[in-house]
Formats: structure tokens, C-alpha cells, sequence
């Protein structure tokens, strides 16, 4: 079963309940449906789905098996779904149970995973994903993370005060119950109990025990605003790597749920100014302004005036730049009844395959145009722990750093090289290392005459940390 869309992450709800699905390789699989419920009927009765595999102890290599696959599904839930093999599958990492991949506020409730080598998989940027009271049983390991941004694993009953969520894992006791996560988070759970504890995991998680909270199959309330939000909003969110790509992520995201949610502009507190300050502000970026060209694409009366808003926007970043080249294919293509040309799906190809962190969630509506599976990389995304000393030496640094012209056609100068250490390195948009040399002068001239038009990254490091990093652009 597969739902499909270009991405429009505005309340569109379908409801998948009661269905027993066998000998698949895929059961359910939604790309770009945010508020996806599956396991919920639209009266909001929880009601059992069930997906069964027959592959034995060893699936076959080189397939893809995905019980539930979700791609970029905003406010989705999975909710009382049965996902059973027929045997104790191990030694793959293409079998998952449920499969999450850059899909923000998902709610994973009372789902029964067994027999699967990774239980449950998240990919990418899931902030505000909570798990409750799901049972796992026999796997590699049971929640395993690709890059995965999550929250803490818990509810937060009143201000400070932590519940379980109560999932349980059954094992023989070698698996992990948790892979690394990109970021320190802590994970509540009830005891006593064995079977209620998130070790042995691979890092990053600080067990706390505590009661339960008594989480209900039916909940579907998101981490409290300020959790969430409150370091995006407040500017003190950081990443270690990708940090232009993943601060924006993180902002995009935080403008359309407000934007989905104005009751996250009030809550009645000191931090409300700053939610209000936030959200004006991004209404007038680039953000606010996509965010606008998908309202009026979703509307085929508007179609017009979203080509003319998504022209008017200057990409500022390669996630832009994407999601502007793949609106305008779908605007002058699709929705206007047009078929696409041979070269606007070989773009398109070149897009869905891009990594994420690249392109942003412009690679799922890519695959849909041309209904393409996609895979993305793992990327990893954590968190900066530099210190301060060490920051303020980056500052300086990247403050005497000049590179220029920004486009450039023949050649490309980098100035301000100041330690004898140093290496330069480039990768083009698909992550590829099309340059890495030594320098030893204040000033370089690097040939690209022989580049392809595009967008670049170019990064400055020395032997223990890259210190500067930009962006430019090929025009010939």
C-alpha cells in the first residue's frame, strides 16, 4: 500500500485501520501525507492493523523489507500495528519494522514488532517523535537511529516532573535496545522490570527511572512548546556538522508548526514575545515564503500566483535552491496538466537522490513526480560541543577568510590562509569530493573552468577541526 503526494504539510488526514497485509515487501508506505493515522478510524477508535512477513531467518540481501515506511509525514501516528516475521531475522540492515524518515511530531503508539532486525528505524530530522508503550521483541537492534534528531522519551506531567512511556523490549539479552542518537537525550522508563529498560543501548541515552505516566494507544500530544521549540526559537540551537542546512531545517519546521498551530503563539507565559517575534520574522524570509508557494500550489486555482511568488524567491542556500528548482518543474509540469519534459525528470532524478541535508525534504517530492524509491544516506547530525576558547579561535579565523567571485566561471580565489597546516577541500551538491589540497600561501587560486554549473561547498580545516566552511556557485 503506497500514498503519495507532491508535500503539502497542511492537515490532510487519511485514516488506514483494519487491514492484515501478507507476503509483501512493503506494507504501508506514505511519502509527503502529513497527519497520516494509521491504526486510528477517522471517529479516533484505535483499531489494529497487521503486516506479515514469511522471510525466515535470512531475507534476502540487497531488498529493502519496510513494515511501515514513513517519508517526510509531518504529525503522523502508527498506532496498535502488529509487524511480524515468521522467523528470528538477523545480519540485515534493509528489514525494519517501522520506518521513519525526516517526519516531524509522529506519535508511535502500542505497536507489536517481532522478529525484525531493526524494530523500529528513524532517519533525519523526527524532532518532536514520541514512543509509547511499544513491545519489541527478538531484533539486531530495536530502535535503531540514522542521524535521527528525537526528544526526550518521556511526558512531562507538570514542569520538571518526568513519566515512562512504557515501551518494553524482549530479548536475549546481546541486542541493543537503542542505537546512538545524534544528541544526549534522556529516556524514562518504569521499574522495576527488566523489560522496561533502554539498555544495553550505543550512547547518548541517559536512563531515568521513574513512574509511568500510564501513556493511552490514543495519545497524540506533542513534546510541551518550550521543549520542543524553545532552543530554535531562542537561537541557541547548534549542530556539529551541515550547520547551515540543519539550522535551517530546524526553523523551517518550527515556522510551520506554528503556522499549522497559532495556539503555540500564546500559551501564556514570558516566552510567548518570543514564539511572536519568532514566527513574524521568518514570515518575512525565504521560509515564510515557501511555506506560502506550497499553501497556493495546494489550491489549483492559485497555481499562477504560486509560479510568480516561488520565481521572485533568491535562494540563499542549497536546500532553497532545490525546493525552488522542484516547485517550478511541478508548477509549469503537473499542475498545469503538462507532462514532463526529458530533462526536467533527469533533474529530478539528480534531486531524489541527493542527501537530505542538501536538498531538505525537496528529494521526497522529486520521487513522487517520478515515482522513484528513495533511500536516503545516513548523515550524521549532532549537536556542537566545542569549547569556548575553541569557538572563539573559529570566529577569528573565519572572520579573515574571503572567497570570491560568488558565482565564479574560470576561477575561484580563497583568501586570508593563515596556517601552514591547512587543506582545502570541495564537494559538489552530491556530496562528492571534487578537490582536496594542502595550501601553504595566504592566498589560492583554484581552476574551476572545468566544473559544472552548480552549487559547491567549500571547506578550510586544519588537522584537528574544520574551521570554515561556504557556499558557491558555478555559472558559465
Amino acid at each position: 500500500m503506497t500514498l503519495s503526494c507532491y508535500g503539502f504539510d497542511f492537515a490532510n488526514t487519511i485514516h488506514i485501520w483494519s487491514n492484515t497485509i501478507d507476503y509483501c515487501r512493503i506494507g504501508i508506505h506514505a511519502e509527503n501525507i502529513s497527519d497520516i493515522k494509521i491504526g486510528l478510524d477517522p471517529n479516533g477508535i484505535v483499531k489494529f492493523n497487521t503486516i506479515n512477513y514469511f522471510l525466515g531467518l535470512t531475507p534476502t540481501s540487497g531488498i529493502y523489507y519496510e513494515g511501515i515506511w514513513l517519508q517526510s509525514c509531518n504529525r503522523a501516528a502508527i498506532i496498535n500495528t502488529t509487524i511480524l516475521n515468521n522467523a528470528i531475522a538477523t545480519g540485515t540492515n534493509m528489514f525494519k519494522g517501522v520506518d521513519v524518515e525526516n517526519s516531524t511530531n509522529c506519535q508511535i503508539n502500542c505497536n507489536n514488532i517481532t522478529n525484525i532486525p531493526y524494530s523500529m528505524n528513524f532517519l533525519g530530522y523526527c524532532a518532536g517523535t514520541l514512543l509509547r508503550r511499544n513491545v519489541m521483541t527478538e531484533y539486531d537492534v530495536a530502535i535503531n537511529t540514522m542521524g535521527a534528531t528525537l526528544p526526550f522519551q518521556g511526558a512531562e506531567i507538570s514542569p520538571g516532573v518526568w513519566k515512562s512511556l512504557d515501551n518494553e523490549w524482549y530479548d536475549l539479552g546481546t541486542s541493543n535496545r537503542i542505537g546512538t542518537l545524534s544528541q544526549q537525550i534522556n529516556w524514562y522508563y518504569k521499574s522495576p522490570g527488566v523489560q522496561f529498560q533502554p539498555f544495553p543501548n550505543q550512547g547518548n541515552i541517559t536512563p531515568q527511572s521513574t513512574g509511568s505516566g500510564n501513556p493511552q494507544c490514543g495519545d497524540l500530544l506533542s513534546p510541551p512548546r518550550d521543549e520542543r521549540f524553545g532552543a530554535i526559537v531562542g537561537d541557541s540551537l547548534d549542530f556539529d556538522e551541515y550547520v547551515e542546512e540543519n539550522t535551517y531545517t530546524a526553523k523551517a519546521d518550527a515556522y510551520q508548526a506554528i503556522k499549522n498551530d497559532s495556539t503555540l503563539l500564546v500559551q501564556g507565559d514570558l516566552n510567548d514575545v518570543a514564539f511572536q517575534e519568532f514566527f513574524s520574522e521568518m514570515s518575512q524570509t525565504n521560509i515564510g515564503g515557501f511555506a506560502e508557494v506550497e499553501e497556493l500550489i495546494a489550491d489549483s486555482v492559485f497555481v499562477s500566483q504560486a509560479g510568480l511568488l516561488n520565481t521572485s524567491i533568491v535562494d540563499t542556500n542549497s536546500i532553497e535552491f532545490y525546493r525552488k528548482t522542484v516547485n517550478d518543474i511541478y508548477i509549469n509540469g503537473p499542475a498545469a496538466g503538462i507532462s514532463l519534459t526529458a530533462a526536467d525528470s533527469l533533474t529530478l532524478q539528480m534531486i531524489a537522490n541527493l542527501q537530505w541535508t542538501l536538498a531538505g525534504n525537496a528529494i521526497y517530492s522529486a520521487a513522487n513526480m517520478i515515482g522513484l524509491e528513495i533511500h536516503p544516506a545516513y548523515i550524521p547530525l549532532r549537536k556542537k560541543n566545542i569549547k569556548e576558547d575553541e569557538q572563539e579561535n573559529i570566529k577569528t579565523k573565519v572572520a579573515g577568510i574571503s572567497v570570491y567571485p560568488n558565482p565564479a566561471s574560470e576561477k575561484l580565489i580563497v583568501k586570508g590562509l593563515t596556517n601552514q597546516n591547512t587543506s582545502i577541500i570541495i564537494h559538489n551538491s552530491a556530496n562528492e569530493n571534487v578537490l582536496e589540497l594542502e595550501i601553504t600561501k595566504y592566498e589560492h587560486v583554484i581552476d574551476v573552468s572545468n566544473y559544472t554549473d552548480g552549487i559547491y561547498y567549500l571547506f578550510v580545516k586544519n588537522k584537528k577541526i574544520n574551521y570554515f566552511q561556504t557556499k558557491f556557485s558555478i555559472i558559465k
